[in-house]
């Protein structure tokens, strides 16, 4: 029988330009379902070429590798690669044009490094006219239409290209406070907010076929008043029956704030696999990793329900790939 590897619940982020010695070590031990490059692993697109190479040598060649590589103010390869202007400027020049040149020039380019999945669009609801550090200079605004328009054009040119796609942030945190990288988003917004605005986006999109959606930090008390998005299945339920989505469903980083304290790593990576995420973002930090990772080989171990979920995962994790790969 094969041993169950728990790396495959996980996309890991890492440390600096290339991989140490330990952390080499540990994705060998438990090669992960993919990885997340930020700013801080990104030099020159010759060594993001050899990381994507030393990655999958490590892992598998089919294994996940994606960037948040947004139009706007996050992009995280900047030196050659295409510039991008503000979402907010691509839609004051009406310029769809040449945001479709943008992001068929970046997919073509991300295909060429090994790059498979960009973490965009980002399709949360928001007025540009508005103060939301988290959004400024990302969000399409807050007109369902003109965010619909954008983020189509974004996944169709990705897709023509070879490279995966994620729509975000799921149930809207255009609608929220707080920023969940420091701390819990907080929305007081009515479900039917919800329902027939915020997720407009996400309906429209999952008919075009965009491979992942990501979820965030955010807790939504018409939607669940207990759990935050991160760990409710009342909320991934809205993404597979409201939506319709049958695609991977991603959680935002555990290593933000809004998800907890690190050091309750081990309950946070059981929670948000029980609540219904496929993959779970780790983006830094080995030993955080690590009791992750090893959280979830001992629960699989001692309960047999958890590794049905985790074994049902992993299927659509899969089929969600081969139907990429093909």
């Amino acid at each position: 029988m094969k041993e169950f590897n728990p790396g495959k619940s996980f996309i890991f982020g890492l440390e600096l330009t290339e991989p140490q010695s330990e952390y080499l070590r540990f994705i060998e031990q438990y090669p992960p379902a993919g990885f997340l490059l930020l700013g801080e692993n990104y030099k020159d697109p010759g060594q993001l070429k050899k990381l994507v190479l030393i990655l999958k040598a490590a892992a598998g060649d089919d294994c996940i590798i994606a960037v948040d590589q947004e139009p706007g103010r996050v992009q995280r390869f900047k030196r050659g690669f295409p510039v991008s202007k503000t979402p907010s400027e691509y839609i004051a020049r009406k310029s769809t044009y040449e945001f479709r040149q943008w992001c068929s020039d970046t997919s073509l380019m991300l295909y060429d490094l090994g790059i498979n999945m960009n973490l965009a669009p980002v399709v949360d609801l928001f007025s540009p006219a508005g103060s939301y550090p988290v959004l400024n200079g990302r969000s399409f605004g807050e007109k369902a239409e003109t965010v619909i328009e954008y983020a189509r054009i974004l996944v169709e040119e990705h897709k023509k290209n070879g490279i995966m796609t994620c729509l975000k942030h799921f149930p809207g945190l255009g609608s929220a406070r707080h920023d969940p990288h420091e701390t819990l988003s907080i929305s007081d917004q009515p479900s039917e907010s919800f329902i027939d605005y915020h997720w407009l986006p996400y309906k429209v999109l999952t008919e075009l076929g965009v491979d992942s959606i990501m979820t965030t930090h955010l807790l939504a008390p018409a939607l669940d008043p207990v759990e935050p998005a991160t760990y409710s299945k009342k909320i991934t339920e809205h993404v597979r029956r409201t939506i319709g989505f049958p695609g991977i469903l991603i959680s935002d980083d555990l290593y933000m704030g809004g998800a907890g304290q690190p050091e309750t790593i081990e309950k946070s990576v059981i929670r948000a696999l029980e609540a219904g995420h496929d993959l779970l973002i780790l983006s830094k930090d080995l030993n955080i990793q690590r009791m992750g990772a090893e959280a979830v080989k001992k629960r699989y171990e001692d309960d047999e329900f958890f590794g049905k979920i985790v074994s049902a995962h992993e299927k659509t994790v899969e089929k969600t790939l081969s139907r990429f790969r093909n």
